[in-house]
């Protein structure tokens, strides 16, 4: 990490939907150039990009390959490094596959939770009272505001960091 330099970890349900990564490299895409703030993506990787080329697609072939993959062991503690050592989170409770819950990004606010000093932009596209996944007392005194989608998230990013 670069002096003056906002790391941000993309927080969310990651799974056999495209959409689960491609959230994560807009907002990446949009922050290329840009010197102060920066990304942790936990689909940014070889594993993440070889499980989803080798689910081919599916919900039960995601899982498969998970569920083969020894080295994903390694993903709470990466993830959990990432949450310590980030300055904030764009956690994005959106649900793509309905039969795989958030338990990782559950975890991940619970992390956060204990530290109170980190930012944390919520993004769900209906009323996040509305929605069990965001509504929980858990959930709602960790995220910090809530927009919805990455191009408000990555708009209060530019105004509050930027």
């Amino acid at each position: 990490m670069k002096p003056n330099e906002v790391i941000f970890y993309l927080i969310g349900q990651i799974t056999a939907d495209v959409e689960t990564y491609n959230w994560r490299k807009r907002i990446r895409e949009r922050f290329d150039e840009h010197e102060k703030i920066k990304f942790y993506d936990p689909c940014n990787n070889m594993f993440s990009k070889n499980t989803l080329e080798q689910s081919q697609g599916t919900v039960d072939g995601f899982k498969n390959v998970v569920k083969q993959n020894a080295t994903s062991a390694i993903l709470p503690v990466r993830d959990a490094s990432f949450v310590f050592s980030s300055d904030g989170a764009i956690a994005n409770l959106n649900i793509y596959t309905p039969d795989k819950p958030l338990i990782g990004t559950f975890f991940e606010l619970a992390w956060y939770r204990l530290c109170p000093d980190k930012t944390v932009i919520g993004i769900y596209d209906g009323d996040p009272k509305e929605a069990y996944q965001c509504f929980h007392p858990f959930v709602w005194n960790t995220i910090h505001t809530w927009v919805k989608n990455e191009e408000e998230a990555g708009d209060l990013l530019v105004d509050f960091f930027g």
